[in-house]
Order: structure tokens, then C-alpha cells, then sequence
């Protein structure tokens, strides 16, 4: 069996945008259409995913971070969002919020949050870091909200 490519994992910018509404609203399709309305679906997706409040998000560096995954053929196969400075429930602990992470359907059970996702020698220091945050999580329980106790971003 041919060893998998790692995946490429990358900050979304404002050209992102097209193919973060596109992951987005594909992967909550396929995770939450069986708990959905098929309205109650449009209407969150059209809010959470209308270019205006992706923009306006993707604008806010300062408060929040997108992540594209995508795989050696230039395939995106999912998203996370961080929030910066976040403060941690039943604590006075400000850290960073992983508050969506997604993959496809078709890629979760194939080791992606086992495999190394970028280069040492390829990515700055501050790219690895977000790039295991986002490969950990994928490993671990994705559908739940995690907090990550980790330096608040000045």
C-alpha cells in the first residue's frame, strides 16, 4: 500500500473565500443534514457562509483564524476556525477556541490526525503550531468545541 501524502494545511485569505463557502456549506451537508431541516440548514449556511460575514471574518485577524486542508492534488477536504483571546468556560484562562473543524466525509478514517502536515523545514514556527492544533483536533472527537489553553495571542 502506497504511503499517503501529508495533508497541506494553510491560512485562508480573502481569495480563500469562494473555496471556504464551498467546504464550508459541503461538509455541514454532509455532517448535519439527517438532524436538520432542510430549511433551518439553508438559513445557517447562508448566514454562517455569506461572503459578507466570511469577509468580514477573514478580515479579522486580530480575532480569528481559517485553515484550509487540502490534500497533494490541490483537493481542499476541510476547514477549522480558531478564535483568538477567547475566554475559557468556568475559568478566568483567556486562550484560543477551536470553534468549527470539519473534514469530508470521505477523508475522515484515513489517518489524517496521525500524519505529519507540513514540513519543519517549509513553515514558520507559528504555521506548525496552528497546523498541529488543527491535526490534533482532527484526531480527536471533531464535532465537539475544544479550548486550547494556550497563550493568548497579543
Amino acid at each position: 500500500m502506497a504511503q499517503q501524502q501529508p495533508l497541506r494545511i494553510y491560512d485562508a485569505k480573502h481569495a480563500d473565500l469562494e473555496t471556504l463557502q464551498r467546504i464550508g456549506c459541503d461538509t455541514y451537508r454532509e455532517h448535519f443534514s439527517e438532524i436538520w431541516t432542510r430549511a433551518g440548514m439553508q438559513h445557517f449556511l447562508s448566514e454562517d457562509f455569506s461572503s459578507e460575514n466570511l469577509a468580514t471574518s477573514l478580515a479579522a485577524t486580530e480575532k480569528h483564524l481559517w485553515l484550509l486542508a487540502e490534500d497533494n492534488g490541490g483537493n481542499i477536504l476541510g476547514f477549522a476556525k480558531l478564535n483568538w483571546n477567547s475566554p475559557m468556560p468556568l475559568s478566568n484562562t483567556v486562550g484560543v477556541e477551536l470553534q468549527k473543524i470539519y473534514l469530508l466525509k470521505s477523508t475522515t478514517g484515513k489517518g489524517n490526525g496521525l500524519r505529519p502536515h507540513v514540513s519543519p523545514s517549509s513553515a514558520p514556527d507559528n504555521l506548525q503550531l496552528r497546523c498541529a492544533l488543527f491535526c490534533a483536533s482532527v484526531g480527536a472527537c471533531r464535532r465537539l468545541r475544544r479550548w486550547l489553553c494556550l497563550h493568548p495571542r497579543s
